[in-house]
């Protein structure tokens, strides 16, 4: 599977995770942000090694995106994002079973 296969299998769990009853939501929020900058995440992605917190961590500290405010809202959101530990801890568990 290349890298990103994997990101589009995380964001597809992802997406499953949330609650789709709120419009409002963070994860919502979350999820669009990590569609629209898929082509400059995946690298990122694949860099983390299975780790959420790196992965994160790479929001707050280097360039990933070509707009610092998004990095800011995506870092902060996956900090507030239940579901978004919840797809992690699934996705990194079925790349491991494979």
């Amino acid at each position: 599977m290349t890298k990103e296969e994997k990101f589009e299998s995380f964001l597809k769990v992802f997406e499953s995770e949330i609650d789709k009853r709120s419009i409002w939501s963070a994860d919502i929020a979350l999820l669009h942000l990590l569609k629209q900058y898929v082509k400059e995440i995946v690298g990122w992605y694949a860099e983390a090694k299975k780790s959420a917190y790196k992965f994160q961590k790479f929001f707050r500290q280097c360039d990933v995106t070509n707009s610092g405010h998004s990095d800011m809202a995506i870092w902060h959101l996956i900090g507030q994002s239940e579901a978004f530990d919840r797809a992690w801890k699934k996705s990194t568990a079925r790349e491991r079973s494979k």
